[in-house]
């Protein structure tokens, strides 16, 4: 008896705590954004592409369906009844299909996404906003450094991160200037793309070793590029990217806005894995948080909001306390019925069968 009230208590306090059950349906769903595009568009240029590539090389596929909207393709994939090694087999097999697909768009968005379907998906048990009077490329380094941290805790799955923007270098030319230097704008393109370049060189030999040899071309900042050589008309008239337009250093319009009391910021929103626990991760979310708060530069400030932990510690203080309430009533009852001497090994022995379901559950992977 004492040894089952040991490993329960230890399982009690080690068991993943979740508002809701596991539950595995084995499907799938494949997700690309291609901006700008019609319906019409995503359904011929992307989705059925990747349709056909799943048909042709994934196997116990069950349901495969799909939605194009604007901008957005979906591909839900249900798998046959199969054991847990064999989902993960096809699930393997999804992803290899999806990566071999070589005729999509140049202008899609990142690679198209393949992710398990998982009923608590969409949940995140922490939201970290960065924000403050600072400039958006500190927000960005502070974000980025951030979730680099927090992807290295164990059972964390993915941490998401909204109003984050790319950074561009537009180059604005003038057409006055190019029609004064009879340039076509092609010969702008022809000069930017000869120039930025770093390609293999082949290779040298020196005193017995080999050496890679490549030359490094590419542009490294706002200067170089506007010190970019173009040939004007007459012919042999040399100028410079910088003659005839306009550089400048920024980011792509906005895809996806982050705000905190009406002011830019960035946020990451941090799911777990299944097996995580909610309680203890949170926890170990905010002290990294805390302890990241003392290295911020002037006027930055990390907050915590959208906690799943606290309404999880409310439903489970609830239950605790029936479950209190519940024994005393049970041992009171049976005191008036039959006596304190059987109410007494009640009082114990429903603690213990508690303690034994614990100790079974942490066995058995439940949460």
């Amino acid at each position: 008896m004492i040894i089952i009230i040991i490993f329960g208590l230890y399982a009690w306090m080690n068991l993943p705590r979740e508002l809701t059950p596991e539950v595995s349906v084995q499907s799938a769903f494949v997700t690309t954004l291609y901006p700008g595009a019609s319906p019409e568009e995503v359904e011929m240029l992307v989705t059925a592409p990747i349709e056909d590539a799943i048909e042709e090389n994934v196997n116990k596929v069950d349901i495969l369906f799909s939605t194009s909207s604007e901008g957005r393709s979906v591909i839900f994939v249900d798998f046959e009844e199969i054991s847990d090694p064999d989902f993960d087999k096809e699930l393997e097999n999804l992803r290899t299909a999806v990566e071999q697909v070589n005729e999509l768009p140049e202008e899609i968005l990142d690679d198209p996404r393949v992710q398990e379907f998982d009923i608590s998906f969409g949940f995140p048990i922490l939201t970290i906003v960065v924000g403050g009077n600072i400039a958006e490329t500190q927000m960005r380094d502070i974000a980025e450094n951030l979730k680099d941290e927090i992807s290295d805790l164990k059972n964390i799955a993915s941490v998401r991160m909204a109003g984050l923007r790319e950074r561009e270098i537009w180059i604005e030319v003038n057409p006055d200037r190019l029609k004064a230097y009879r340039l076509p704008i092609s010969a702008v393109i022809t000069a930017l793309g000869t120039n930025n370049l770093n390609l293999p060189a082949g290779t040298m030999e020196l005193g017995g070793t080999e050496f890679m040899i490549r030359t490094m071309g590419e542009f490294t900042d706002l200067d170089t590029i506007g010190e970019t050589l173009i040939t004007g008309q007459p012919i042999g008239t040399l100028l410079r990217l910088k003659d005839v337009a306009t550089i400048s250093d920024t980011y792509e319009k906005v895809r996806t806005l982050s705000r905190i009391d009406g002011q830019p910021s960035i946020s990451l929103s941090v799911q777990k894995k299944t097996e995580g626990n909610t309680i203890a991760l949170v926890a170990k979310l905010r002290e990294l948080v805390d302890n990241r708060r003392t290295d911020l530069p002037e006027g930055a400030e990390l907050t915590v909001v959208n906690d799943y932990s606290v309404v999880l510690k409310e439903r489970l203080g609830i239950l605790e306390t029936n479950a209190f309430f519940g024994l005393v009533l049970v041992v009171l009852m049976l005191l008036l019925f039959i006596g304190w001497r059987n109410a007494l090994f009640a009082a114990l022995g429903i603690p213990v069968a508690f303690m034994a379901t614990f100790w079974f559950m942490s066995i058995a992977g439940y949460t």
